[in-house]
């Protein structure tokens, strides 16, 4: 995997470039399933496998 990544990309621990919030609950209303303006993509636990963040844009969930 490590021969993948882009010459021009730097390699950061997660936790420095974001933030984790467990436990948030949202309306079916305010859920979306495009990126729009000042939104924040729903990590859920279906995107976690093999240790792996997988992101399938056919099932992403976009809130305020």
């Amino acid at each position: 995997m490590w021969n993948k990544i882009h010459s021009t990309w730097t390699l950061v621990k997660v936790g420095s470039i974001c933030s984790q919030i467990r436990g948030i609950t949202y309306q079916r209303e305010d859920a979306y399933g495009t990126m729009f303006e000042n939104s924040v993509l729903i990590l859920r636990g279906g995107n976690i496998q093999d240790g792996r963040i997988v992101i399938d844009s056919r099932d992403s969930v976009y809130v305020k």
